[in-house]
């Protein structure tokens, strides 16, 4: 999975970027910047929704996100995602 989110990104994992922590701005790189928001991600679902019985993910793409709070949260909790498409409407 990791692999693939740097081909989307198409961007060195050690590239800077810019970020924002309240009022101030920031350069980190990118893999630093990712793992922030991937651990502000896991924190809010666990703190917020700890322990559901399911988590579902509309517009999921591929499933990082889902595979990302799989890999944190119960084993008890059922993870679910999908993609919509004007043609199921």
């Amino acid at each position: 999975m990791e692999s693939i989110k740097r081909f989307e990104f198409e961007l060195d994992p050690n590239e800077e970027i810019c970020i924002s922590l309240k009022d101030e701005l920031y350069k980190i790189p990118l893999q630093e910047g990712r793992n922030r928001y991937y651990q502000l991600l896991v924190k809010y679902i666990e703190n917020n929704f700890g322990n559901c019985a399911s988590i579902v993910e509309l517009g999921c793409g591929y499933g990082y996100n889902l595979t990302l709070l799989q890999e944190h949260l119960s084993q008890s909790c059922q993870f679910w995602g999908g993609r919509i498409f004007r043609k199921c409407g």
